[in-house]
């Protein structure tokens, strides 16, 4: 499907492999745009476009998706909304670490891209196509909750310990946090693991 037709609407898109709908007392009265900031706030998912209202705004918005999108094409990356994040936490669910203790671009920020966020994410690769996807996916399941994976929209950052339990390369989950953090763009490709040996 071409950009135009997401972003004016038209046509359909096929829902992401790794993401499921339910259906708990969905509200008949929200729109689908509501029923999704609903679902995504409560899995914890922060919504990182605000729909314009204006002409000029809804251009702008357009344009820059345009570009973003060519830079997805040119550097095979995909955009995150993580540019230049002020706090960072261990987001990896599987981590043992209890310390909260925010971590640090360059040193002790790490980023885990999973094979599942590269497939979801291949075919929206800007973060307005991204939100127009899972709105989509709102509207066909018919119901107003959605519920993603963790790690499947976007990837997360992690501390070291988070990282060796994953068995992730450090070197290039540490570069690919410090990219994501100074670009808002990830490589779309997964966090290779540290070789054995």
């Amino acid at each position: 499907m071409s950009i135009w037709s997401r972003i004016l609407g038209r046509g359909s898109q096929a829902a992401p492999r790794r993401a499921t709908a339910a259906t708990p007392e969905a509200k008949p009265s929200a729109s689908p745009e509501q029923n999704l900031i609903e679902a995504l706030k409560g899995i914890g998912y922060k919504k990182t476009l605000d729909r314009p209202t204006d002409p000029d705004a809804i251009v702008n918005t357009v344009v820059q998706a345009m570009l973003a999108r060519q830079a997805c094409d040119t550097d095979r990356t995909f955009e995150t909304g993580e540019k230049n994040p002020q706090r960072i936490l261990c987001s990896d669910n599987e981590c043992p670490c209890n310390d909260r203790a925010a971590l640090i671009i360059g040193s002790t920020a790490y980023l885990h891209i999973s094979q599942a966020v590269v497939d979801f994410r291949k075919d929206c690769r800007t973060l307005l196509e991204r939100e127009m996807v899972l709105q989509q996916m709102v509207k066909r399941s018919g119901a107003g909750i959605l519920l993603v994976d963790n790690g499947v929209a976007n990837p997360f950052y992690l501390c070291e310990t988070g990282a060796r339990r994953r068995g992730l390369d450090l070197a290039v989950a540490l570069a690919d946090a410090k990219q994501v953090a100074e670009t808002g763009f990830a490589p779309l490709s997964p966090t290779p693991l540290a070789k054995k040996g």
